[in-house]
């Protein structure tokens, strides 16, 4: 059976991390690389590993890392938002709190943990710090995130971009037994053009940050 990409629907390349021995598929095209489903958790034992998470607001190194992603990615636009929904937020949305010191009103919304107090509206930002690697179906979940936002509002995104296909095999990021999806900036020029949206900056690193159109 073959493999097509998640992203831009070209026929991928199967290769195996001999570290992990785990198998990917990689696209060619627009650079994105997926997880063999055969590796994904199920939900009880993904749960389990986000429940393992100890990041919280008296952790002063993970306070620092979101301060900076504020600064980087959401600040410049300050002026132009005013909700904000925090998607993925996790056990403890330490990022929330942290908008909301800044005055940003500033809602949850986590598949596992706070679900139920997501009010479906449409928001000037929506920020995802380390999600996309986790989306299953990225395409799909980033579509979902875009309506979300409202016209000209912007979709600040935290997550490593992979790195070229030899330093990807011993790269510690993907060795995250609940990261699944890897991206390149090329793989977000091609997004932009499917989803409707414009890339706003990039760190080359980690940071993105869009805006629908």
């Amino acid at each position: 059976m073959s493999h097509h990409c998640l992203i831009c629907e070209t026929k991928v390349t199967e290769f195996t991390q001999l570290k992990n021995s785990k198998i990917y598929w990689h696209c060619q095209n627009c650079f994105f690389i997926k997880l063999d489903p055969r590796f994904h958790l199920d939900s009880i034992k993904e749960k389990a590993r986000y429940d393992k998470h100890e990041n919280s607001i008296d952790d002063r190194g993970y306070v620092e890392t979101l301060e900076k992603f504020i600064d980087y990615s959401i600040t410049p636009f300050k002026k132009s938002i005013t909700q904000i929904l925090d998607y993925g937020s996790g056990p403890e949305p330490v990022l929330a709190e942290l908008l909301k010191r800044q005055g940003y009103a500033t809602q949850i919304y986590d598949p596992y943990y706070a679900a139920s107090k997501f009010r479906n509206e449409s928001f000037d930002l929506v920020s995802a710090t380390e999600v996309f690697e986790h989306f299953y179906d990225p395409k799909k979940e980033i579509s979902r995130i875009m309506e979300l936002v409202k016209t000209n509002g912007y979709i600040a995104v935290l997550t490593r971009f992979r790195p070229e296909l030899e330093k990807f095999k011993s790269w510690f990021y993907k060795d995250d037994l609940t990261h699944v999806s890897f991206f390149t900036i090329r793989t977000f020029e091609y997004l932009a053009k499917e989803l409707g949206f414009s890339i706003v900056k990039h760190d080359g690193f980690q940071n993105l940050v869009i805006r629908k159109v």
